[in-house]
């Protein structure tokens, strides 16, 4: 939805009139080419308008129109205006400009938005323009951005017992803008979650998890000052989740609630640098409150080359599940949560270059991340009983360089491709398991443009290294009669995936996808168990697929054109 939501009113003539000196008069005129939401309405004939004249030099005008086709209601005209020199101009900016009478009885404000037209004494003519949208003043229509997904699926376990799931995410992202002094966002997104067991032969259907998200966001941004952006903003996560996975096999609730309130401003002096600081904190009844700064800078040098620096302190609350989950699967492993777990803290800091013209892109960051109580699932042997365990790990450090690359080949082939390599600090005891040394992926994109038909190809490959696992366990020293920790290693490979699709659009209405993942038909020599369960891909082999999409917006917008 457009900031100008109902109203453009063109062309009021307005015939037999007399002079503006007198207190009031009635015209007689028609309303024409009216503008309603994209769409236009058919011409008005006779209606009455008056012009009231105040006696300081200002006129009220004052008309009635009936309801015109399909428009939501009748529009009652009162505005006040001034009228110099034969000049109609608006007395005051923003004012109310009428109502818009919603099924006869309920008022929505016409707030104008411009006025201008002429009076003839000669012509006898009473002739304007006048522009509005419809909504409150207080809390005016905004354009806004909705999504939506639902999903609800059913998983066969045995015979006739069932995993059903429903899934329902739903947003909303709007703005508002007050000339030219700030602008108000407003964002709200929520996640209903829902799992069941059910036996279809008796019918029968038990509730097994429910969780329950809402995140709503209010940032207020300002660019009035000149060189500076600043933004202001507060953010709220509630997560409750009810699981017969925390106590017992009992379906119990576990709650957190955090509040976030952020400040920044970007500062550009010059061409050549940019400044940019902040702080943000963090407040819920479970951990406290916490805060946590914020500063880069930007170096241009020339078109094309640039150069950053950045310091921020990060903060991570443990989640539900890392604190209650309390899970066995099948008796093969479980997932124990700790209470006593503590919020995880770090440190960041980088440095990078970037380069890029017309065809070419590239930047190269160097980073080093100092961790403070890391929190790490672990795994750990309790008599041949593997148990995933969440923990603080103290004091871990990973160092890193991130490389990305894009260059367009020519007008039809792009080339992308990302690395990345991590060392992970080599301290005494369980290590951090959560990282591959090395990463990358790559991709050539293929674009082709023809009348009415589009066709994109890609092709891509991501390659995970070689990761290593320690696992603890419990070992008994004969010669100091008693356990101690130990630790072993479990190594996974690398591996490659490659996919492949084609995307065609034929005339922007219909986009036909056809596509292989794991072009190379890879598969794990484990699908994942015990140690492994969480860190191969999930994948049997090769899968095809076919997909045809509807391109609403533009049929849509096709219509409304033909009209």
């Amino acid at each position: 939805m457009k900031k100008k939501i109902f109203f453009v009113i063109l062309m009021v003539l307005c015939l037999f009139g007399i002079a503006a000196d007198v207190n009031a008069q009635e015209y007689k005129g028609a309303l024409s080419n009216i503008i309603m939401n994209g769409r236009h309405f058919n011409d008005v004939a006779n209606q009455k308008f008056i012009l009231d004249d105040n006696g300081d030099g200002t006129y009220t005008l004052i008309g009635d129109v009936k309801q015109i086709g399909k428009m939501p209601g009748s529009i009652h005209v009162k505005l006040s205006i001034s009228v110099k020199n034969g000049v109609i101009s608006p007395t005051t900016n923003e004012e109310s400009a009428g109502e818009l009478k919603i099924l006869k009885t309920f008022p929505v404000a016409l707030i104008l938005r411009n006025i201008t037209g002429t009076l003839s004494s000669d012509h006898k003519t009473l002739h304007f323009t006048l522009e509005t949208y419809a909504g409150w003043k207080l809390i005016p229509t905004f354009p806004a951005s909705v999504t939506m997904f639902f999903m609800n699926s059913y998983d066969l376990i045995q015979d006739m017992n069932f995993t059903q799931s429903r899934d329902f995410m739903a947003g909303i992202k709007t703005k508002y803008s007050v000339k030219n002094w700030f602008t108000v966002h407003l964002s709200l997104h929520g996640d209903f979650y829902d799992r069941f067991k059910r036996h279809e032969r008796i019918d029968e259907r038990k509730k097994v998890y429910k969780s329950r998200i809402l995140e709503p966001r209010v940032t207020l941004t300002n660019n009035y000052f000149t060189g500076h952006s600043l933004i202001f903003g507060i953010e709220h996560t509630s997560d409750d989740l009810t699981s017969d996975r925390f106590v017992n096999r009992k379906m119990t609730t576990r709650s957190l609630h955090e509040t976030e309130y952020f400040l920044q401003d970007d500062w550009t002096p010059n061409d050549v640098w940019m400044v940019s600081a902040g702080v943000r904190t963090n407040f819920s009844k479970a951990f406290g409150f916490m805060w946590m700064p914020k500063i880069a800078a930007k170096y241009s040098l020339g078109e094309h080359w640039a150069f950053r620096a950045n310091y921020s302190m990060g903060y991570r609350a443990p989640s539900i599940k890392e604190l209650f989950f309390n899970w066995d699967h099948l008796g093969m492993f479980q997932i124990v949560g700790n209470e006593e777990l503590k919020p995880e803290k770090n440190h960041y800091l980088s440095v990078g270059a970037e380069y890029s013209n017309r065809k070419f892109f590239i930047n190269v960051n160097a980073y080093a991340n100092l961790f403070r109580n890391k929190i790490e699932g672990v795994w750990k042997v309790y008599d041949m009983q593997y148990n995933f365990e969440y923990t603080n790990l103290n004091n871990q450090r990973l160092l890193g360089v991130e490389t990305i690359l894009k260059w367009h080949v020519n007008d039809q082939f792009t080339l992308n491709g990302t690395y990345s390599y991590v060392n992970v600090s080599k301290l005494k005891g369980i290590q951090v398991n959560t990282s591959s040394p090395h990463a990358a992926t790559a991709s050539l994109d293929y674009l082709l443009n023809k009348k009415n038909y589009q066709l994109k190809t890609i092709l891509s490959a991501s390659l995970m290294g070689e990761k290593n696992f320690d696992v603890q366990d419990r070992v008994w020293v004969q010669e100091l009669n008693k356990n101690h920790d130990a630790y072993f290693r479990c190594t996974l490979p690398t591996y490659v995936l490659c996919n492949l699709s084609f995307v065609q659009t034929l005339y922007n209405k219909v986009k036909i996808t056809i596509g292989v993942d794991n072009l190379l038909n890879y598969v794990p020599k484990t699908l994942g168990s015990g140690v492994t369960l969480f860190n191969v891909p999930a994948t049997c082999g090769a899968r095809g697929y076919l997909q045809v999409e509807m391109l609403i917006d533009d049929i849509v917008k096709s219509i409304k054109r033909r009209r």
